[in-house]
């Protein structure tokens, strides 16, 4: 399998970022092709082996070319960037939609995945899921629980931006996969209960997220093909 991950913050010193590059690494090491697109500010960003990565640069000290002219917006904070989602500009929302628009199709482009695997139900992945309605791709979200703060934050200030996006990520979305019984619990506030939600607790979950890969794509462990 092909997977791109699509996150919303740097892969370091973020708890989605180290997630995802933890589980692209395992699937690396199980013979998968992993990718993963996400926000930097610095072109000394590491890099993980096999793993081909797409970032899309922010302002902050350096200079990069074609970089957004401001810095990554965040859940809260991060070492990087004190730029919240809350507080963007309308300006700012609609640079940040046309950059990742333009990114992830020029990564689903040049990666071909077989399915995308979104962090957090938000903006990035609602961008995801319209994209891969057009190239019939299908779409599993990790939500991480600061995505579910945010949209309880928009619906405080009468702000439905990133909640619409979540929506639209959720509604496409094969299967979502809930960290933790609390955040499981706010998922269930906002979407309602379905069969679409499963709680994968353990870090180490490789084994269950490749499984719903696997199902999602119709791969039988027999022929580790598609289902035609």
């Amino acid at each position: 399998m092909k997977i791109l991950f699509v996150n919303n913050l740097p892969l370091a010193d973020s708890e989605s970022g180290v997630y995802t590059t933890n589980l692209a690494k395992d699937l690396t090491d199980n013979g998968h092709e992993c990718a993963i697109l996400f926000p930097e500010n610095t072109v000394k960003y590491k890099k993980y082996g096999d793993i081909k990565l797409f970032p899309v640069f922010f302002k902050d000290e350096e200079e990069i070319e074609d970089q957004v002219e401001f810095n990554f917006p965040c859940f809260s904070t991060h070492p990087r960037s004190h730029y919240n989602f809350m507080d963007m500009s309308r300006k700012d929302k609609n640079e940040y939609l046309e950059v990742f628009f333009r990114s992830i199709y020029k990564a689903i482009y040049e990666f071909e995945p077989d399915i995308i695997h979104g962090q957090n139900l938000w903006v990035l992945s609602g961008i995801s899921s319209t994209i891969s309605d057009i190239h019939r791709l299908p779409v599993i979200v990790t939500s991480h629980g600061s995505d579910m703060i945010s949209i309880n934050n928009e619906h405080r200030r009468n702000i439905e931006w990133g909640t619409v996006w979540a929506h639209e990520a959720y509604d496409y979305a094969s299967k979502v996969i809930a960290t933790s019984e609390d955040n499981l619990k706010l998922l269930e506030d906002e979407f309602g209960q379905d069969d679409k939600v499963v709680l994968i607790l353990d870090d180490d979950n490789v084994k269950e997220v490749e499984d719903i890969y696997k199902k999602t794509l119709g791969i039988t462990e027999k022929t580790n093909k598609r289902k035609q």
